[in-house]
């Protein structure tokens, strides 16, 4: 593994190559590893590119790639950093739905990147005390019904939703535009060791990485790629807020933002987005629970496995959903598959059958979960 590692770093590294070229080599040739074992020829017939398929078969740039992606084993194994690539099951299930997801990500922390219910809380480095103040009372629920908060680590409406979350003791990730050799801003550095303690920080970058601008619009498609619903809180007409609201509008995430004052020009993103329609109105934290379709009970107070087996209605299939759901909470059709063994098309027409005998139903994000009875 660390072997392959290695290869999918230095893939990484290579000039040009980007995360969906990557991901598209190594589903084709099996690993990395045999990527770079491919002429160049065989490398355009693939269709990734005269100029890309050159740089991966050129002898200067592979070995400045593979000096590069040593350092970053060497900086991984003694900073205890998890290496998480597209393909692994612990690679974010939400984000395998975006194509432009990221071919690796860098975690540290203890954090589970799939978690039953998540949401995504940004919104402007100038964040006002309304803002501040709803996204506190906005965690506070969040935390009662034991959902996951991302948001960005950066200053303003990110850093209270952080905060927040370490004072109400609810699981938060932290996503960053650079690697995880720094922390930006360096005034959020003791902010990102408390998140450590219960969650975790997240980037795409390898260390050595530089805060470029570019980097922090391309992190946001991770912030909304990775939860079921996005919150703006407050975001002018132009700035990162908007940019994160369009990418979970594209990815047809549950987007939601927070009312303002027309005067208020934090406030005005928001206003824009419930106007168009873009998003839903969100003005009370617990209303978000009933949009999102997130029941708050116990599910094992109302089932028990013996009613499975007991219903000579069910198929073995059918049966081993429900058990699934029952056991560890809501679930894609992908998942399914892979817990279980069985190919889309088994689960989808079981699933299908479920839906229907009112036995299940369909929550944002595709995922699936138990209805009471």
């Amino acid at each position: 593994m660390k072997k392959e590692l290695l290869n999918r770093l230095a893939l990484s590294a290579i000039p040009k190559i980007g995360s969906s070229r990557a991901k598209q080599l190594i589903a084709h040739y099996g690993s990395a590893e045999a990527v770079f074992k491919v002429d160049h020829i065989q490398l355009i017939a693939s269709k990734v590119g005269v100029a890309v398929a050159k740089n991966i078969c050129d002898t200067k740039l592979k070995t400045v790639a593979f000096e590069r992606a040593k350092r970053e084993v060497d900086f991984i194994e003694k900073k205890k950093i998890e290496s998480i690539c597209f393909d692994d099951e612990s690679y974010p299930i939400h984000l395998k739905d975006c194509t432009d997801g990221p071919m690796m990500l860098f975690k540290k922390g203890n954090a589970n990147l799939n978690y039953t219910k998540s949401v995504a809380i940004v919104g402007t480095r100038n964040a006002t005390s309304y803002g501040l103040g709803f996204t506190d009372l906005l965690v506070k629920h969040l935390a009662q019904i034991q959902a996951t908060v991302v948001s960005g680590l950066a200053y303003g409406i990110d850093g209270g939703a952080h905060k927040a979350c370490i004072k109400y003791n609810t699981p938060t990730i932290g996503v960053i535009g650079h690697g995880l050799d720094t922390i930006y801003p360096s005034k959020h550095r003791n902010l990102a060791a408390q998140i450590l303690d219960n969650g975790a920080v997240l980037t795409e970058y390898m260390s050595e990485t530089p805060c470029l601008p570019t980097n922090f619009p391309k992190r946001n498609r991770i912030v909304a790629g990775m939860v079921d619903a996005v919150i703006i809180v407050e975001g002018a007409i132009k700035g990162g807020a908007m940019v994160t609201a369009n990418l979970a509008h594209g990815y047809e995430k549950e987007l939601f933002a927070v009312p303002g004052r027309s005067i208020d020009k934090y406030s005005q993103g928001c206003n824009y987005l419930i106007k168009t329609q873009r998003a839903i109105l969100l003005d009370d934290p617990e209303e978000l629970a009933m949009e999102l379709g997130w029941e708050v009970f116990d599910l094992k107070k109302k089932f028990k496995k013996n009613d499975f087996n007991t219903d000579p209605t069910l198929s073995s299939i059918e049966r081993n959903i429900l058990k699934l759901l029952l056991d560890s909470g809501g679930k894609t059709k992908e998942e399914f598959c892979r817990k279980l063994n069985l190919s889309i098309g088994e689960v989808s027409s079981v699933i299908f059958g479920l839906e229907l005998s009112n036995k299940i139903k369909l929550l944002p994000g595709n995922v699936y979960e138990l209805i009471m009875t």
